[in-house]
């Protein structure tokens, strides 16, 4: 797999069941203490989810950089993001949620996605009256019957996204920022964020932050690199 390095934000997914048939290529790359923590998983989906995520990151990784995926190193920021170690120019996150992973990367600087399989949620207004803003929870609220699901998964794959691109991780409380409707900007500690929500399939939501605006995301499929 060759890959030229992003213009702006490449963004790419992959079914995890579809997958499968590559569980042995992921393990491959994989290192040791990523496979301790793959072990460590006590249900079988989601040792499986973390296979297919860390063997794709490492797989295109590899093909941005040009090395083996084993080969492949990474550090952790003081809030626990994965970046790097070779003084690489290249960002990168990822997000699972049920069936899909989806990652991005970019050379512009940092960047951030959140996946959420949309399910009924026990209790939205009380979680959204916990987390979010008070704007944010009006629209939650105020959701039209059969949507206020949908509504809050939306707002959290954007809040996610965001947080995960700052790299602040849960050092920043969820209630403590007020996020546009997507697409749209967001200027934080001198740096404006372009969100944006991303097609992914019928019943799951995603979203990306970045510094580089996203008019016409695309996301490409990491099997139809591995199968051609």
């Amino acid at each position: 797999m060759n890959l030229s390095l992003p213009d702006e934000v490449d963004l790419w997914r992959v079914s995890v069941s579809e997958a499968a048939i590559f569980r042995n290529v992921f393990q491959e790359t994989l290192s040791n203490d990523e496979i301790e923590q793959a072990q460590r998983f006590r249900f079988d989906p989601d040792r499986e989810r973390f296979l297919v995520a860390h063997g794709c990151l490492r797989l295109l990784l590899s093909g941005y950089l040009g090395v083996p995926a084993s080969d492949i190193t990474f550090s952790r920021t003081t809030h626990g993001k994965p970046f790097l170690q070779e003084n690489s120019p290249l960002h990168f996150n990822l997000s699972h949620s049920g069936a899909w992973v989806l990652f991005a990367f970019s050379i512009q600087g940092p960047v951030g996605v959140d996946v959420e399989e949309v399910r009924p949620a026990k209790d939205s207004l009380g979680i959204a009256r916990r987390f979010f803003s008070s704007e944010e929870f009006e629209q939650v609220r105020t959701a039209v019957e059969g949507k206020r699901d949908d509504c809050f998964f939306r707002i959290w794959t954007r809040k996610e996204a965001f947080v995960k691109a700052i790299g602040k991780g849960i050092a920043v409380p969820l209630k403590s920022f007020s996020l546009p409707v997507s697409p749209g900007t967001v200027l934080w500690e001198g740096h404006s964020w372009w969100i944006q929500d991303l097609p992914l399939s019928e019943n799951t939501l995603a979203a990306v932050a970045s510094q580089h605006p996203l008019y016409q995301p695309q996301i490409r499929d990491v099997l139809e690199c591995l199968e051609g």
